[in-house]
């Protein structure tokens, strides 16, 4: 859903991130699907995860994984991945 038409492949480097990263943990919910990941990017054991997960209630989460990724828009990998997410997002 989310890399629909980017053109990337496991592997591929996309996005700008930052000094703050999101992870999932035990506590995250089992639905959590992980998007990307950046292995190591704070050190060992240290990664970055790009998420999505829809609620119980219907509410749908997604977290970029990296504090910095939103200044890769314009990057057209990045704005294809962000418009089927925000496609996924808008529907109810």
């Amino acid at each position: 859903m989310a890399f629909a038409g980017a053109e990337l492949a496991d592997g591929d480097s996309f996005g700008r991130y930052g000094i703050e990263i999101d992870a999932t943990t035990s506590a995250s919910p089992d639905t959590v699907k992980v998007l990307a990941r950046i292995p190591g990017l704070l050190g060992p054991g240290r990664s970055a995860e790009m998420t999505y997960y829809e609620t119980p209630a219907g509410a749908k989460v997604f977290a970029a994984g990296a504090l910095n990724f939103a200044a890769s828009l314009g990057r057209p990998e990045v704005d294809r991945l962000m418009a089927n997410v925000w496609a996924r997002l808008s529907v109810p």
